[in-house]
């Protein structure tokens, strides 16, 4: 059995994937060409690449000539959006191809990151794929090359960086003199780079965009009649989607006005915007051009479009006004859907209005050796509350009980953080049933949660105080006496909490001084007018009567 011989037998590895000179082998080859900018200029440079590598690839009788892939007017910094390239790789991974011919690194990637990813994945293939940079004489197969590649790469992005901190300040310096540059606008036509004269047949319908919006048309609705009329976009389409609607009466340049730097880009690597929040300089020449629109008609079309138009409750004709006098005084009626107005704008209402501010000393018996509680840490089934959270208000029954109404109206005091609900008549449009118990207010939320500085994934919830007198009766809610309630990881149940601050400072402060003023305030009266009509604020007063149904008609018939 010793004496028996073992085979032994060798499997030579197939030919193709033995490294030897590539220059002697058989390939398969494509080349990639790429330009950052649509221009003439580099249009013709698109064209010389081409027609360089139609002749180079076939002229070497080892090479069989794949194709050409571009890509053109897209930065060589991200490899978002490069159909070409991506096309590329794709024919690679199916083994259609076994070299890539690129003129020099800076054409397949201006960002060392990428560069290196897609050269190690075209590596990792079963045939590996080498790419040939030919200003570079450089192969991604040979032994050594990557160390040479990431020196060569890393020198395109600091180029690239260069170059964009070069052009950005080539721009701050344009900006500070108030030369903008004159996008493609519907309604406009350049009379130069930085200057623009309105167009007729354009105008016409931007006028109409705003006019049929601000009667209550809705921006899909608009969208599908412009459509129907074939008329033509900014681009020259004749189909219209309610995005160019929204964004046509939200762009500030149709009254005339030019804000620059609106947002900005992160990194020069990345080709994502972030709204400018005070992160950079902002330019803002008010009369640059010649409007279309008057501002203040460009001013109610951004109110409309923050707001919700198909709630039930929308009060078109909403205007911030103010209470002067009685038990509501600085009060602000709102409408639950009526948005666009930030805190900084009904605390600015606050204070042009010029109201006279309640000042009362309310003294709390202190007891020795007891603490003051504050009811909010006990808010259960059975204490009046209102519940904000996901956009909506709710009002429990104990709350409803508080006050026999049918319609009931929502007003804000945004100094003295109190909310507040009053009886009113169906004529009133900021009216809401008093009989549901869940109420649609996504706008309304968005003011309280950024008077509070609330979190939006918390559920808050205050407890209700009714100021009663003969048939008079007013709910009061006091903002900052609240509890939050938040759902655990894995849990669908809301747990209960309130500020860690409150368990520390339990029975030495008073969390409700506002309302105990409210409350001293109102003995005080003689005269609670609590159903005081609200007063118009200067500057607030922003509703535009809509034209005419026939004038609107006519209108539209102009643009057929």
């Amino acid at each position: 059995m010793d004496n028996i011989k073992k085979r032994v037998f060798t499997s030579e590895p197939d030919p193709k994937y033995i490294s030897t000179d590539w220059r002697k082998k058989k390939l398969r080859v494509a080349a990639y060409i790429r330009v950052s900018t649509d221009s003439a200029d580099q249009e013709n440079s698109l064209k010389n690449q081409r027609a360089h590598y139609e002749k180079m690839i076939p002229a070497n009788p080892l090479w069989e000539y794949v194709g050409i892939f571009a890509d053109e007017g897209f930065s060589g910094t991200s490899m978002h959006n490069r159909k070409g390239l991506r096309r590329l790789i794709n024919e690679c991974s199916f083994g259609n191809v076994d070299l890539i011919v690129v003129k020099e690194v800076s054409r397949l990637a201006r960002n060392t990151k990428e560069c290196l990813d897609v050269v190690e994945f075209l590596a990792s293939l079963n045939s590996p794929v080498g790419i040939f940079f030919e200003n570079n004489n450089l192969n991604t197969l040979e032994t050594g090359s990557k160390i040479f590649l990431t020196v060569l790469a890393m020198c395109a992005e600091l180029e690239s960086e260069l170059k964009s901190r070069s052009v950005a300040f080539g721009l701050a310096v344009l900006y500070s003199q108030f030369k903008f540059p004159v996008p493609t606008m519907l309604g406009y036509k350049k009379t130069d780079k930085y200057t623009m004269e309105i167009e007729p047949e354009g105008a016409k319908t931007v006028r109409a965009i705003y006019a049929l919006f601000l009667a209550g048309w809705l921006p899909q609705e608009i969208a599908e009649l412009f459509t129907k009329l074939e008329r033509s976009t900014a681009k020259g389409r004749i189909t219209w989607r309610s995005s160019s609607i929204i964004g046509i009466l939200s762009n500030e340049k149709y009254a005339g006005s030019y804000l620059m730097q609106k947002s900005f880009r992160i990194s020069f690597l990345k080709k994502q915007t972030r709204q400018n929040k005070g992160q950079k300089r902002m330019y803002h020449d008010p009369e640059h051009h010649t409007p279309i629109i008057s501002l203040r008609e460009h001013a109610r079309a951004l109110l409309l479009l923050h707001s919700n138009q198909n709630s039930p409750y929308f009060n078109r004709k909403y205007e911030v006004k103010l209470i002067q006098k009685g038990l509501l005084s600085g009060f602000i009626p709102m409408n639950v859907a009526f948005g666009g107005y930030s805190v900084e704008h009904y605390l600015a209402a606050y204070v042009m209005s010029r109201v006279k501010e309640i000042k009362f000393s309310t003294k709390i018996p202190i007891i020795p050796g007891v603490c003051r509680v504050g009811r909010e840490q006990y808010c259960d089934r059975y204490t009046p509350s209102i519940t904000m959270m996901n956009g909506k208000l709710t009002v429990n029954k104990a709350c409803k009980d508080l006050l026999d109404a049918q319609k009931v109206e929502i007003l804000l005091n945004p100094r003295e953080r109190l909310l507040a609900i009053r009886k009113t008549s169906p004529e009133n449009k900021n009216s809401i049933p008093w009989t549901t118990n869940h109420i649609p207010a996504r706008e309304l939320n968005d003011v309280l949660f950024q008077l509070m500085g609330w979190q939006r994934d918390l559920q808050y919830k205050v407890p209700a105080t009714v100021l009663r007198r003969g048939k008079d009766r007013v709910i009061i809610f006091d903002l900052s006496e609240y509890e939050y309630r938040f759902r655990e990881e894995g849990s669908m149940d809301f747990r209960k909490a309130v500020p860690r601050e409150w368990v520390d400072s339990l029975g030495l402060d008073s969390v409700d001084y506002m309302l105990r003023a409210r409350r001293a305030y109102a003995k005080s009266l003689s005269d609670w007018r609590v159903n005081e009509t609200a007063s118009s604020v200067d500057g607030f007063d922003s509703y535009i009567e809509p034209l005419p149904m026939e004038e609107l008609e006519s209108m539209i018939q102009e643009l057929k």
